[in-house]
């Protein structure tokens, strides 16, 4: 009679002896078909488990910001271009870190909006919070736990802290204050850096790696038009140029008019025309794909592309002098350009080529950056050189335009608004004035035939 063998349980031998290859071979088939037969098993089970996953996978790959801003931009009329860039802010602590002179550099991108009361910041936070794929509000009486909680005695553990809860997230600030811009601690935070913190004793590192979401007001609660803007938000400059995006609002009567009809007054309208929990679960897969990016690879033509959208404006700089105290763009707008560039992309990932966590970028990822960029150096103008309470995006100056040169009822040639903006203004480049014409032209706004 055979018995079992002892080394190889499951074969039979009669001498309990090392198994022959023909045999070692029919064990091994046996063992594949149990797991074939297993795996089968779990599929047929547990298929519409396996079918809703697939779907949030597929519906994330197909999430178009664009789209999306658009359908924000009716619950919250914020501007498209800048419902963009906030959906871009949550996105962008699951983009890779990316290499600029042989350094690395944060992905974060920091936003701030900095308005009058009653223009939406809070709003913008609200649905933030409902779709990050993860956030943490925070406000100046948290900074005792900022950074940990000391041990109960010298040489134990330091608790977790904000930093901690926030980080791969992002830090929604509702009242950005004075207290936030003097910590240095918050300045390292938002540079991304590997944080060293000693209490008692004891120490930690924490790899920093969280966005800013982040809104305040000016000093007088509405920008004055008797003075430049940029002097009512009291924080210095190495503050507010740390902000990737900052974004004045203020409250007229114009925006009173245009905004009290489309606002649904007790819900009798129609319903919200957005599903907040199916979007966030969207982001959060996307998210999740994204942290599989490793790095960000352009070619020497998009490299090159890059540094012309910010050569251009420099040049233009130097002519028309548009800020008297300040270059228009510094170097860390470059910087703020490339982070742009490396977050749309990434966002992109399942629409790209990706090679060993290697991710390729599109143009149309780049020309993507260069639109929105230029849109906030049209709100720096505004900001930093103006004091008119009437702010204005890209389109809205495109809209003023062809309003005062052909009124309703008259065609303008594209060439004309396009030689206004680009050759004469140089306000935008080529792309971003096209974009911005069909982005018109898709909500509406604007006819072309």
């Amino acid at each position: 009679a055979r018995v079992i063998n002892e080394r190889y349980p499951g074969l039979a031998s009669p001498f309990r002896s090392t198994p022959t290859v023909e045999e070692m071979q029919e064990y091994e088939d046996l063992l594949y078909r149990r797991r074939l037969d297993e795996v089968r098993f779990n599929i047929d089970t547990n298929i519409e488990e396996f079918a809703e996953e697939l779907q949030k996978i597929e519906a994330a790959a197909k999430t178009d910001f664009e789209i999306l801003a658009r359908q924000l931009n009716e619950l919250v009329i914020f501007g498209t271009d800048a419902w963009e860039l906030t959906l871009y802010c949550l996105m962008s602590p699951n983009a890779p870190r990316f290499i600029m002179n042989g350094l690395d550099y944060r992905s974060c991108i920091h936003e701030m909006l900095a308005g009058d009361i009653s223009t939406a910041k809070s709003k913008v936070h609200k649905i933030a919070k409902m779709i990050a794929p993860k956030m943490l509000v925070v406000d100046d009486t948290t900074k005792p736990t900022f950074e940990g909680v000391a041990p109960t005695k010298s040489g134990g553990e330091i608790e977790e802290g904000v930093v901690d809860w926030a980080n791969d997230g992002v830090m929604i600030v509702e009242e950005f204050t004075r207290t936030f811009s003097k910590m240095p601690l918050f300045r390292r935070v938002m540079d991304g850096e590997p944080i060293e913190i000693y209490k008692k004793g004891s120490s930690k590192t924490i790899d920093s790696n969280m966005a800013m979401l982040t809104a305040c007001n000016p000093t007088d609660d509405f920008f004055l038009e008797e003075m430049n803007f940029r002097k009512q938000l009291p924080f210095k400059e190495g503050v507010l140029s740390r902000f990737d995006i900052l974004i004045p609002l203020t409250a007229t009567q114009l925006k009173n008019e245009l905004l009290v009809d489309r606002i649904d007054i007790f819900g009798t309208g129609p319903e919200i025309p957005i599903d907040f929990e199916e979007v966030k679960d969207r982001l959060v897969t996307l998210a999740k794909g994204m942290k599989q990016v490793k790095f960000v690879i352009l070619t020497e033509e998009q490299k090159t592309t890059v540094r012309d959208a910010f050569k251009a404006h420099n040049t233009a700089d130097r002519k028309h002098r548009y800020i008297k105290n300040r270059p228009l763009v510094i170097l860390r707008d470059l910087e703020s350009l490339a982070r742009l560039v490396n977050t749309i992309t990434t966002v992109n990932f399942s629409k790209r080529k990706v090679e060993n966590g290697m991710l390729h970028a599109d143009d149309d990822d780049i020309d993507k950056a260069i639109q929105l960029w230029e849109n906030l150096l049209v709100f720096r103008i505004q900001l930093y050189a103006r004091s008119s309470r009437n702010l204005m995006t890209v389109s809205d100056e495109i809209l003023a335009y062809l309003a005062r040169m052909g009124g309703s009822d008259s065609w303008i040639p594209v060439e004309e608004a396009l030689n206004e903006f680009v050759m004469v203004q140089h306000k935008v480049g080529r792309t971003t004035f096209y974009k911005e014409i069909t982005g018109l032209i898709e909500e509406g706004r604007i006819i072309a035939t």
